[in-house]
């Protein structure tokens, strides 16, 4: 089945030349070029959206991300930016984007990390078997799926939300210093501030208020108790 993206772009050019690459690239684009505009895809069914973070206003690109995980909580999201700051890039990710590009990049790079996004975020298609079902005390994760219960709840997660829990419980009682989880998580390269970690951890507590997240100062995290 065709993989569908949301293009919102306020430039005509660089929209068109997105949606150009990936249909060429095997997905089906819908293009929008203004985050008012885009208000009419909300309740559209898509894979990705791929947003520009720096609309009508230089908040319009998070305003409609907020929007969108309100429709969709799990909804999978990559911005794109022109602007030369990690301010951009750190305040992305903090407030739950799944990646970040930033212009200019080839076309090589754009589908790469559109593939990467969408194969983290994809729902199950196929029957589970054990080995992809992981059970740690009151938690269970579909590892294909991506999707984790507490205590037979579904928990709506981002990918990095997903990402960090997953890390944690696999090192049970063990903690994992703070550059490794931003190195693992984030990206291997990864040189931004650790607020993004700071922010994620904050949100994972609130969504699972009873998982013991401890944390060890001057380390890291750890989880105990499951």
């Amino acid at each position: 089945m065709t993989q569908r993206i949301a293009v919102v772009e306020d430039e005509p050019m660089m929209n068109d030349l997105i949606c150009f690459v990936l249909n060429n690239a095997g997905f089906k684009t819908v293009s929008y070029t203004s985050a008012r505009a885009a208000q009419a895809g909300l309740n559209r069914q898509f894979d990705l959206w791929l947003l520009d973070i720096m609309l009508e206003t230089p908040t319009a690109g998070l305003d409609l991300m907020k929007a969108v995980r309100e429709v969709n909580p799990n909804q999978a999201i990559c911005f794109l930016s022109a602007r030369d700051s990690e301010l951009d890039k750190i305040t992305g990710l903090e407030i739950g984007g799944d990646d970040y590009i930033t212009k200019p990049f080839s076309k090589k790079e754009l589908v790469l990390r559109i593939t990467n996004i969408l194969r983290r975020t994809a729902p199950a298609t196929a029957a589970k078997t054990s080995s992809e079902l992981l059970q740690a005390g009151r938690i269970k994760i579909d590892l294909h799926s991506r999707r984790l219960w507490w205590q037979g709840e579904l928990i709506n997660l981002t990918a990095k939300e997903f990402d960090l829990i997953l890390l944690l419980i696999q090192n049970d009682g063990r903690t994992v210093d703070r550059h490794t989880i931003l190195r693992i998580i984030w990206d291997t390269n990864y040189y931004g501030s650790g607020r993004v970690l700071d922010d994620t951890i904050r949100r994972v507590r609130k969504k699972l208020p009873d998982l013991q997240i401890e944390t060890v100062y001057g380390e890291g995290y750890r989880v105990s108790g499951l």
